[in-house]
């Protein structure tokens, strides 16, 4: 895959506990994102695992963000 994991946190203090927030990079923006999701679509050992972690979970909200225009890059 062409992405980085920039960070991933546990949020404890708050209205919104007990989520995690993930932040990846994709090199190539958008495109190499729709590839990837592709990709681990068509992976049966994703599937499988997918569904096991869904056993533990109570919701899953996913969110595609765009950087903002006045921070620099972070790597």
């Amino acid at each position: 895959m062409n992405c980085v994991s920039l960070g991933n946190f546990n949020v404890i203090v708050g209205f919104d506990t007990d989520q995690y927030i993930h932040i990846w990079c994709y090199d190539k923006g958008f495109n190499n994102l729709d590839t990837n999701l592709q990709t681990l679509r068509k992976s049966t050992e994703f599937q499988t695992l997918n569904k096991d972690v869904a056993k533990c979970l109570n919701n899953r909200h996913n969110q595609v963000l765009l950087p903002f225009s006045f921070w620099p890059d972070v790597y």
